[in-house]
């Protein structure tokens, strides 16, 4: 699957995309809040500024994703290779006053 299917399919409303590959994919402020990717490889993928919150990347393969000012607050991250992922201002928490982390 590329970027744009699963961008398209998302807005059609899918939510299932566990154990797709997205490797090296373009997913910048791509909107997937709420999505299941399990198993999912998004290996050098750029999802900067996207929107993945409540996600679930349960044993994806995250490594050396750029997830710059992503917001990721709510990931079920279980099992998750972020191995040198960039993490630069993503939003892990999304509460009032608990602004960004920089890992």
């Amino acid at each position: 699957m590329n970027a744009k299917t699963l961008v398209r399919r998302y807005a059609r409303g899918e939510r299932d995309f566990r154990g797709v590959v997205l490797r090296r994919a373009n997913l910048i402020e791509a909107i997937l809040a709420g999505a299941d990717f399990a198993e999912a490889s998004f290996f050098g993928a750029s999802l900067y500024r996207a929107n993945l919150s409540h996600s679930r990347l349960c044993a994806a393969d995250v490594r050396i994703a750029d997830l710059r000012l992503a917001d990721v607050s709510g990931v079920d991250w279980t099992d998750t290779d972020t191995t040198k992922t960039i993490w630069t201002e993503a939003d892990l928490w999304n509460e009032p006053g608990a602004g960004q982390a920089g890992l």
